[in-house]
């Protein structure tokens, strides 16, 4: 991509994530949301999942279809907490929501 090489990897729940540009967390890790955040925390890693509330409980960008769209949802003060900045054209055509999040965490998990 771009000139640099595309490399995907299927991770384990013990696998480290860490270098790691993008992780895509399956609605199948629902149960185990908290935990996989909790362990990308520190690092610069885009966060996109498509379960409910995915932005609301700490990841990133969160995709959603509906009638045959694919709608985005972007958690922004996650993003920006990690030095990850969202390209305007995509802001234009998503929706923002915060999470409950202290600013002294990286996660946004709700109990």
């Amino acid at each position: 991509m771009n000139g640099r090489p595309l490399v995907i990897r299927r991770l384990q729940r013990d696998d480290d994530a860490h270098g790691c540009h993008l992780v895509y967390v399956s609605s199948s890790e629902r149960k185990v949301l908290a935990q996989i955040l909790k362990t990308l925390q520190g690092g610069p890693t885009l966060t996109v999942g498509e379960m409910d509330q995915f932005a609301l409980r700490g990841g990133m960008i969160q995709l959603t279809v509906e009638e045959k769209q694919v709608h985005f949802t972007i958690n922004l003060s996650v993003a920006s907490r990690k030095q990850l900045r969202i390209r305007s054209n995509l802001l234009a055509l998503s929706r923002i929501v915060e999470s409950s999040v202290n600013p002294g965490t990286e996660t946004g998990l709700l109990p």
